[in-house]
């Protein structure tokens, strides 16, 4: 707000009038750029001149004019109305597009970009700095409003878990659906930078979201599942907040426990295992012999496997079983002193032992399969039971014991799938049981701050994800923001 006295505000602007400077007694603004001028006591007319005899204004004002035509009084004074809510619209359903598509907003500021909208959009493009600063927070709470919305006042359930980011934070991520016995797809609530992960913070964490979500004062029986992994962290955390939360009824994903039974195959055929990460090692970033391995077997590279995403490694185990014949022969093609892991690999390959336990972890592809149809999104809560029962009717031996070791510390997923209370059975019938949607909406946290954005702020990235996840909620509407002034 400038220093000055609203008359002396009102007098300059009255004076530039015909260069699209207004003021409310409070601010100087230029209409054709959509931009404030900052004026004092020192500065008044020279910062006003200096700003209308930039190129940016000139062409800003020759774009506002551009088919223009004389009005009545009458006219003149809504369409300038009418043009300020455009502009602002506009700025702001640009920056949600960018946002949502997953566009980087400093793209605005290339020519090519810049050029395009303005000759089709008929409109001057702020710049990337103006549009994060002005319309990014705007957005953001538009976004965050229409969750709300979305929940009113239904039960909800909330999914929660916890990452590491590319600036080695610790991040927690809240999404939230209502329960209402139809197929809603989770929202990202919130994200939390955290100092350290334990149960103290997230319990913190999980009572602010709830404020978040309901700031005239949390609806503590309304929440009535809440879904996590694991880890003892979690399930301390949710095992004390169910004296604030009497209808609260914590599941830990059950992806998950079949992905731990998918590791304790991995540490079992220890010689398997040996043999499949030599093999990414002779692979990883050697074009040569990628090459070589496309002619001689014709295969597609095999799976990579990486310890934390769900499957992988049995599914890797599973390609070079079926494939193992064509792997040995384009392994006989390399030299044992072309680098020390191929010669390992070569070696493991004549071992019958490593033969034997490839095979042994073929019989266990059912894992993978069902951690793939649990991943479906919409599933009924009665088709995921059914795949883990199936699971668990499959598995033997070690494989059962740890299953069934996992599944004990799913503190109520018995109580979710009781069949006696019918209102909680109708309205939980597409409730979650696996945690993919809060693990989708780190990838697109990943996606955002890649290598090169390390600077962006944890606020700002945080707006940036939350309407970015949050973009499915305004695909059938044409405006994101209501306002009362119609575009002429």
């Amino acid at each position: 707000m400038s220093k000055l006295k609203t008359g002396k505000l009102l007098t300059l602007a009255n004076e530039f009038k015909n260069e699209g400077i207004t003021s409310d007694g409070y601010i100087v603004r230029c209409e054709h750029c959509d931009i404030v001028i900052a004026v004092d006591d020192k500065h008044q007319r020279s910062r006003i001149k200096q700003h209308i005899e930039a190129p940016k204004h000139v062409k800003c004002k020759c774009l506002a004019y551009q088919n223009s035509k004389q009005p009545f009084i009458g006219d003149a004074l809504r369409k300038s109305a009418v043009n300020a809510a455009c502009t602002s619209n506009f700025c702001m359903d640009l920056t949600s597009t960018f946002i949502q598509t997953g566009i980087p907003l400093q793209k605005v500021n290339h020519p090519s970009m810049k050029s395009f909208l303005e000759k089709y959009a008929k409109k001057s493009v702020p710049d990337e700095s103006t549009l994060r600063k002005n319309y990014l927070k705007p957005v953001y709470d538009a976004t965050i409003n229409k969750v709300k919305e979305v929940i009113g006042d239904r039960h909800v359930y909330f999914i929660l878990d916890e990452t590491t980011d590319a600036a080695k934070r610790y991040v927690l991520n809240i999404l939230v659906a209502p329960l209402t016995g139809e197929p809603v797809q989770p929202m990202l609530l919130k994200m939390y930078n955290l100092d350290k992960t334990n149960s103290s913070t997230v319990m913190q964490c999980f009572n602010d979201a709830c404020s978040k979500l309901w700031p005239e004062g949390i609806k503590y029986d309304r929440v009535w599942m809440v879904l996590t992994d694991q880890a003892s962290y979690m399930l301390s955390a949710f095992s004390n907040l169910k004296a604030m939360y009497s209808s609260l009824r914590h599941v830990t994903c059950i992806a998950h426990a079949l992905h731990r039974v998918c590791e304790a195959v991995r540490v079992e055929y220890s010689k398997a295992n040996n043999f499949i990460c030599e093999m990414k090692k002779v692979l990883l970033k050697a074009p040569a012999r990628i090459q070589i391995y496309r002619d001689v077997t014709g295969l597609p590279l095999p799976p990579v496997p990486v310890i934390t995403r769900w499957g992988t490694w049995l599914r890797a185990a599973v390609f070079y079983c079926e494939n193992f014949d064509k792997i040995q022969l384009f392994l006989s093609q390399l030299s044992d002193s072309e680098s020390e892991a191929v010669g390992k690999v070569k070696k493991l390959s004549r071992d019958n032992d490593v033969r034997n336990e490839l095979y042994a972890a073929h019989s266990f592809k059912f894992l993978a399969d069902n951690i793939t149809k649990l991943e479906t999104r919409n599933l009924p809560k009665e088709t995921q039971w059914q795949i883990l029962n199936e699971t668990r009717e499959n598995v033997a031996g070690f494989t059962s014991e740890k299953l069934e070791a996992s599944l004990a510390r799913n503190p109520d997923l018995l109580r979710v799938m009781d069949k006696s209370d019918l209102e909680f059975r109708v309205k939980t019938k597409f409730a979650p049981l696996v945690s993919v949607d809060v693990e989708r909406s780190f990838s697109i946290y990943q996606n955002i701050l890649s290598s090169n954005r390390l600077n962006f702020t944890f606020a700002n990235v945080e707006m940036v994800c939350v309407s970015s996840y949050n973009g499915f909620l305004f695909v059938n509407e044409c405006n994101l923001f209501n306002t009362n002034v119609v575009d002429e």
